[in-house]
């Protein structure tokens, strides 16, 4: 029994040598104080987008696509995220959409609502973009590929 003890302790002895030559630290001591919690940092970013009624479809003049999403933003002062209907890389033709309230820094939700005043329009994407809330600066955009046939 004294042998096998004699070996483990060896072994542990020698694990701890090569540690030690290797540059690997032991862990701090217990009574090492934990640093506070830090603020977090956040990214400009928007996603889990989901738009009501879903893609495709076929919907009259002034009847709205709403949508939702999730936001994260490091802009102190807050930032407006706006969605806006294009038809082959440009603005749509007659479109209408919502304003933007100013979202403050962080994570949260937010909503809005494109739609077609006038004419027959297939809107084939739904373009977002996050400004500064001045709109000084772009911050982040995206595109989501969508089929809305617009029309009465």
């Amino acid at each position: 029994m004294k042998s096998h003890h004699a070996r483990v302790a060896l072994t542990i002895s020698a694990l701890l040598l090569w540690l030690v030559l290797s540059g690997c630290t032991p862990p701090p001591p217990t009574n090492t104080p934990i640093p506070k919690t830090l603020t977090p940092t956040y990214t400009n970013s928007i996603s889990s987008v989901v738009l009501n009624p879903t893609s495709p479809a076929k919907l009259k003049t002034e009847q709205r696509v709403n949508l939702t999403f999730k936001y994260s933003t490091s802009e102190s002062g807050g930032v407006i995220i706006y969605a806006r209907p294009r038809v082959k890389g440009a603005p749509a033709p007659n479109y209408g959409a919502h304003a933007s309230p100013v979202y403050p820094v962080g994570e949260g939700r937010g909503e809005g609502f494109i739609t077609i005043l006038s004419g027959q329009v297939a809107v084939d994407e739904i373009k977002f973009e996050m400004w500064t809330a001045g709109q000084a600066k772009l911050l982040y955009q995206f595109s989501i590929p969508v089929n809305y046939q617009f029309g009465n």
